[in-house]
């Protein structure tokens, strides 16, 4: 439930979000939180989390009514980037025809898409097992839709969605 409403919907207080990830944050590579906020004519507080050895972006930044509404913004950014370039979770590497046979899986139409390559439900695959918000429910999802692992060699994806 949202209790905290200063600038921002959250659960609790920046402050306390701030306090709740701060001894989780150098096992996740963020290695700074920086105050740029003075970069721009604006003045509206902004925050970069530094992360120098992502796979991905390296830096997030975080906007915000105070400079701690701003830092938990810039690191949440971060450490859900950080999520998404280590995905732990089974891979089935099938098509999405066969798949769906056994197995919910997300209705493709309604995902991004990119222009590089049309999707063919008879094209094989990473399909990786996520969590439907609503119900719980186990829904298979395209792996180059949820990952952010752009390190070389990049893992087999063909690049549909986005």
């Amino acid at each position: 439930m949202k209790t905290y409403r200063t600038g921002t919907h959250r659960t609790v207080s920046p402050e306390e979000t701030l306090n709740k990830i701060q001894p989780h944050l150098a096992a996740m590579g963020i290695t700074r939180l920086a105050n740029v906020t003075g970069l721009d004519d604006i003045g509206i507080p902004v925050i970069t989390a530094c992360r120098p050895n992502a796979k991905a972006v390296a830096v997030s930044q975080g906007k915000g009514i105070s400079v701690a509404a701003a830092k938990a913004s810039a690191a949440m950014e971060a450490i859900e980037t950080y999520h998404a370039e280590h995905i732990d979770l089974p891979m089935r590497f099938t098509n999405f025809t066969e798949l769906s046979k056994s197995h919910t899986v997300v209705d493709v139409a309604q995902v991004p898409r990119m222009n590089v390559m049309p999707f063919s439900p008879e094209t094989k695959r990473p399909w990786v097992a996520g969590k439907e918000l609503e119900s719980g429910a186990e829904v298979y999802v395209p792996y180059d839709l949820v990952h952010c692992d752009f390190t070389v060699p990049l893992p087999l994806v063909v690049v549909a969605f986005s």
